[in-house]
Order: structure tokens, then C-alpha cells, then sequence
């Protein structure tokens, strides 16, 4: 694992318990990565279309103000429960198929500001 994060990140842990392996996950659970993958995934999709419907929600959340993204999220979300499937779910809510655009969006906000790309 050392040589590969190494080779890949050029990151080397001091040991395992700092390295890749502290994660529960990689001997108990490997398939649970693609479940918070497509938990990003629709997030963002989500966070997008709220924002659109709710100009001004990342202010509000700035301060304090959740009541309307519950609300947003009830009306969108909650209240649909198992009625549909994701792919159906997050067509409703967003009024768009399933689509990683949204987080690679994100993603390269999120980093371009933190590494100057």
C-alpha cells in the first residue's frame, strides 16, 4: 500500500495506521465506497437545483437559516420516501436524469480555489 500511495499521490504513511489501511472499509466493506461516491453525486445535483429554486440559500446558511433548505428537501425529497427509484427521485427534484456533472462542478471549484488551478 506504502509504495503504491507513494507511486500514485507521492504521499508515503509513516505506517499503516495513518495510511490508507485505517480505513474500516478496504477489509470489511469495499463496497460501500460506491455508495458515498453516488451519495456526492446526488448531493450536488440537489445543492444545484436548490440553489437555483432558493437564490441566496448559502447565505442563509452563513447564517443559520436552515428552515428553507429542510423545507426544499422535505417538499423535493422527504416526502417522496421509497415511492420512486434514485434515478426517478433525483429527475423530480432537479428536473434532470442523474448526472455527475453537478460534482465535478464542485470539485473543481473546491480545488482550482485551494491549488490555485
Amino acid at each position: 500500500w506504502a509504495e503504491k500511495m507513494q507511486s500514485y499521490v507521492g504521499i508515503t504513511p509513516p505506517d499503516d495506521l495513518q495510511g490508507a489501511l485505517q480505513d474500516i472499509h478496504w477489509t470489511g466493506g469495499l463496497g460501500n465506497f460506491i455508495g458515498y461516491t453516488m451519495g456526492n453525486v446526488i448531493s450536488a445535483q440537489l445543492w444545484a437545483a436548490m440553489r437555483r429554486e432558493m437564490p441566496g440559500a448559502e447565505e442563509g446558511i452563513a447564517r443559520g437559516e436552515f428552515a428553507p433548505i429542510l423545507e426544499w428537501l422535505r417538499t423535493h425529497v422527504h416526502r417522496l420516501g421509497s415511492t420512486y427509484e434514485v434515478d426517478e427521485l433525483v429527475r423530480r427534484a432537479t428536473g434532470s436524469d442523474l448526472s455527475a456533472t453537478p460534482y465535478l462542478g464542485y470539485i473543481r471549484e473546491k480545488f482550482s480555489e485551494l491549488y490555485g488551478f
